[in-house]
């Protein structure tokens, strides 16, 4: 969101064309839309979340990620 900074170097708060691209930058856009917003997060992270419940160390994202696991450094885990 671009009350957090945004996610590029071009992100500024508004609506407007850089490079080629149209960048829809406005604070708090979930909050016009709270039911779809909703709807749209529990799409998106349910079935990560029911993955990681099953067994996280399945998750490649979650070893990649991790500092210490199982007693071992870094997110090589095999």
């Amino acid at each position: 969101a671009i009350d957090q900074g945004g996610i590029a170097e071009t992100s500024r708060p508004g609506v407007y064309q850089e490079m080629g691209i149209t960048h829809f930058c406005l604070p708090n856009v979930p909050a016009l839309v709270p039911r779809t917003a909703s709807h749209a997060l529990t799409a998106t992270l349910l079935p990560f979340l029911l993955q990681v419940e099953d067994d996280p160390l399945k998750v490649p994202e979650l070893r990649q990620g991790a500092y210490l696991l199982l007693g071992q450094k870094g997110g090589h885990l095999e």
